[in-house]
């Protein structure tokens, strides 16, 4: 898992620029906005009422209950389209907004700094677990066109949309020389030979 997620941490690096336009969504968030930019216009494209429900269905049977989040579309390396990633919290408690989220997840960096000084290996682990998402949060990855696997695979915690988007901004910063850089697409280079 942890080369899947520093691929997409690579290919976020290679497409921030400035503004965003596209279908899914509408909340800010302090890299990007949702919606985040796909083709979705394809012939072969798998409406997305279908991978809602196929993803909600599939991890009801895994899990029990769980509340569906958000979606995020990745695409292939002409902007098509290719997989969907979808998030569930493990209760039936309303989905967190992105600024919560992003705020556990700040916090879990801290601890995980702590319990590092400390030398506190209990406190590490909870403090992973938490960073990642452990046990609140589950993650299935949906092909969102017909030509691609239905279920390509589910983990517990959340997406890379998350978990590294903050050192993505910052070596977009650095990298690219630009201020205050915006996530528009993601592409998903991992999943490009299924």
């Amino acid at each position: 898992m942890r080369s899947i997620r520093w691929i997409l941490s690579v290919a976020m690096i290679a497409v921030v620029a400035m503004g965003s336009t596209g279908a899914l969504g509408s909340e800010v968030h302090p890299l990007g906005v949702r919606p985040l930019e796909a083709n979705y216009s394809l012939a072969n494209a798998v409406p997305i009422s279908k991978v809602k429900a196929l993803a909600e269905d599939h991890a009801r049977n895994i899990w029990g209950s769980v509340t569906q989040g958000p979606i995020f579309p990745l695409c292939d390396l002409r902007g098509d389209i290719l997989v969907y990633e979808v998030v569930f919290s493990l209760s039936e408690e309303p989905f967190l907004k992105d600024m919560q989220i992003i705020a556990e997840f700040d916090q879990a960096k801290s601890l995980q700094k702590l319990a590092r000084e400390k030398r506190d290996a209990a406190l590490l682990d909870s403090a992973n677990k938490a960073r990642w998402g452990v046990g609140r949060y589950v993650t299935m990855v949906i092909g969102a066109r017909y030509d691609v696997f239905p279920v390509l695979e589910y983990h517990t915690g959340l997406p890379p949309y998350y978990t590294v988007l903050d050192d993505a901004k910052a070596k977009a910063s650095t990298y690219l020389g630009v201020k205050n850089p915006r996530l528009t697409r993601l592409y998903a280079a991992g999943y490009l030979d299924k």
